[in-house]
């Protein structure tokens, strides 16, 4: 396991070569980074390689557009049209894991119409993914509140999103695998155990604030070990010991930001690595750990 950031989850606005600079001055093993990024014009990719092996920082995983699924249609649309690209780049710079939200809801379609449309979904992503050797890690999102005002109700737990990358044609989907929501959902390490390493794609780690699971919002969380409410030791010897490697990265989202004394760019960064340190239980990582 390797610490990484995505600066965007700590409130921090980075292009990759900058976030790759931030991840080396403040101790993180690895950098994810978007679709948006890699798309950028001006990214040099033969610059952002030399940059990654001097920085001596690793790919950790790439966030696809739309972010979500399902999504609009045209934002669908363009999502798609660029995807190719944004593999091909990853793919050069390293990256050999992806993930992408699933709505533990619908608009408008009924459990079995809404899984087969996921599905359709998926595969569509993974036959162009496969062919860069990039697995795919959905998020389920767990907290009733979220999911609570819809009409049709989707996956929101690990059995669920099991049965979901089963249905699927590639056998390089699997999780991102977050502690709030394995939390909110009330699971276990014993669930987690139960996995195959390469069933968890990428993982977030994060604290919750003291509210029963039926109240807790996807927008409030804390830095990881800060209120003690998700298990965070059990999480993470679990994953130690089914041999999970990839990265972890904190999304504390800006509840969390907004409660440090100082907001400034390194104060958040030296407090969200010095929060992954404590929970991750050693220190700075190597390309090793």
């Amino acid at each position: 396991m390797y610490k990484s950031l995505m600066p965007e989850f700590l409130s921090v606005s980075a292009s990759l070569p900058r976030a790759i600079a931030l991840a080396a001055q403040h101790g993180f093993v690895g950098v994810d980074t978007s679709s948006v990024h890699l798309l950028a014009p001006e990214l040099d990719l033969a610059s952002v390689q030399s940059q990654l092996v001097e920085s001596n920082v690793r790919p950790g995983y790439v966030g696809l557009a739309p972010g979500r699924i399902p999504a609009p249609d045209t934002d669908w649309q363009v999502a798609l049209t660029s995807l190719p690209e944004v593999a091909r780049r990853a793919a050069l710079l390293g990256y050999t894991r992806a993930a992408l939200v699933v709505l533990p809801f619908h608009d408008t379609l009924e459990f079995e119409a809404a899984f087969a449309e996921m599905v359709r979904t998926i595969n569509t992503v993974m036959a162009v993914l496969d062919d860069f050797g990039i697995a795919l890690g959905l998020e389920y999102i767990s907290p009733r509140t979220r999911r609570a005002p819809y009409a049709h109700h989707f996956i929101h737990e690990l059995r669920g999103m099991q049965a979901l990358w089963a249905a699927v044609d590639s056998p390089h989907v699997g999780l991102l695998l977050d502690t709030f929501h394995w939390h909110c959902a009330g699971e276990t390490v014993a669930d987690l155990e139960a996995l195959r390493p390469e069933q968890v794609v990428v993982v977030h780690l994060n604290d919750a604030p003291p509210l029963p699971r039926n109240e807790q919002t996807v927008g409030d969380r804390a830095l990881p070990g800060t209120t003690g409410v998700v298990d965070t030791t059990g999480f993470l010897g679990a994953l130690r010991t089914i041999g999970y490697e990839g990265p972890i990265t904190c999304e504390p989202m800006a509840s969390a930001i907004a409660s440090l004394s100082d907001q400034s760019e390194d104060a958040i960064l030296a407090q969200t690595a010095a929060a992954m340190i404590a929970a991750l239980g050693f220190g700075k990582m190597s390309k090793k750990a």
